[in-house]
């Protein structure tokens, strides 16, 4: 028998045993006798005021039936709300029932889509469509403004339209590519006759040159195939002529209608470049025609640079040869010159030449005069060719007065 004691609150039990495995498994997992007696304690409590709280007396197979009772209720007539909620939810999705939510959404919904048809529907004049084609008619439609523009953008025939533009754009490419073949091919059948002339041209410059170097002891060489002192491109300057004294006279041959005098394309500036090209004192322009400006003539001296008029027949360039010759060599030896007696005969030399030329001119126009025009020419040309010879001993009679003064 177990002894049992209460006092103020308290419970002391005596030789109290209790055969429950899932009580001893509780009590096992406490660390010591201390846990295990507050544990118990709790548990004595718990049960006691469970007891109390559900009637006193009632057993504990009792109690479970009851629980067990109440939670069976309760789940039966959480079933029976949930199958009723259900049912309801079914009989509002069922489309089949006209009073259900999806029959009266899906009736609803053909409704709006009725409407919409018939509101877009094109063979209908009072829908949105309807409309809206009608108005596309009026726009693009036969005599609409957008086909009378379209057909004044595109009509080739009207000079403001874009297309009339197009095709004017094009027929002045056309034209112009016309006009420049046309001309590229004037100038390729001028060129190659052109080419024919200065060949023919150059033969007989080349072969006055080589006769007045025989006359002053000079060599003549074809330089206008060969590079010169300027670059790998340059090849200006024809022939060089080198006089016996080393001096050296770059020459320059043409056969063309017109040539510029001054400017960086200008005669003058192509003889520097020639005599720069070939290293050369002096340079020389002969021309086969007329081609200077009116203020040259057929002689004229641009101080180291001579241009001459000569059509082969070898009188202007062997006078234009001679004057180089003699400046040179008085530029070689510093000689002291008359500026005013060479000035006057400069002078007479170019009236001369004009007079030569003209003749010239006239014995090749007039056959009835060649007899009368040869002599005049031929007393011509030894007047020109002794006032060269004159002109050289004065600048060589200079160049000795010069050395005596020195002395």
């Amino acid at each position: 028998m177990s002894t049992i004691r209460v006092a103020a609150g308290t419970v002391e039990i005596d030789g109290f045993s209790v055969h429950d495995q899932l009580l001893a498994d509780l009590l096992t997992r406490q660390p010591d006798d201390q846990a295990r007696a507050a544990l118990l304690e709790r548990v004595v409590t718990t049960g006691a005021r469970g007891i109390t709280s559900m009637g006193i007396g009632l057993e504990l197979s009792e109690v479970d039936q009851r629980v067990a009772a109440a939670i069976a209720s309760a789940l039966n007539e959480f079933e029976r709300t949930v199958a009723g909620g259900l049912d309801h939810l079914t009989g509002q999705l069922d489309p089949e029932q006209r009073s259900s939510v999806v029959a009266r959404t899906l009736q609803e919904l053909a409704t709006v889509q009725s409407q919409l048809l018939s509101g877009i529907d094109p063979n209908r004049a009072d829908s949105q469509g309807g409309v809206l084609i009608g108005r596309l008619q009026e726009l693009f439609g036969p005599g609409g403004p957008v086909a009378q523009r379209l057909h004044e953008a595109l009509d080739p025939a009207a000079s403001g339209s874009v297309l009339g533009q197009g095709f004017a754009s094009i027929r002045q490419e056309i034209n112009a590519l016309r006009d420049h073949l046309n001309q590229d091919l004037g100038r390729r059948w001028e060129a190659e006759r052109g080419t024919a002339k200065g060949v023919d041209f150059e033969e007989q410059v080349e072969a006055a040159l080589r006769s007045a170097a025989r006359a002053l002891g000079a060599i003549v060489e074809h330089t206008g195939r060969t590079t010169g002192s300027l670059g790998a491109a340059a090849k200006v300057g024809d022939y060089l002529f080198t006089l016996p004294n080393g001096c050296r006279i770059a020459i320059e041959v043409k056969n063309q209608r017109s040539i510029s005098l001054a400017g960086a394309q200008g005669v003058l500036a192509e003889l520097d470049r020639a005599a720069a090209n070939r290293q050369a004192e002096g340079a020389l322009c002969i021309s086969a025609t007329d081609a200077y400006p009116q203020e040259v003539g057929p002689f004229g001296v641009f101080g180291h640079r001579v241009l001459v008029v000569d059509d082969g027949e070898g009188t202007m360039i062997w006078v234009g040869l001679r004057w180089l010759a003699a400046s040179l060599s008085a530029q070689a030896g510093s000689e002291a010159i008359d500026l005013a007696a060479m000035a006057d005969r400069l002078q007479r030399l170019r009236t001369l030449c004009q007079k030569f030329t003209s003749q010239k001119s006239a014995l090749t126009d007039i056959a009835k005069s060649v007899g009368k025009v040869s002599e005049g020419l031929g007393e011509m040309r030894e007047e020109v060719i002794s006032l060269v010879d004159d002109l050289s001993r004065h600048v060589a009679a200079g160049t000795a007065s010069q050395s005596r003064l020195t002395a």
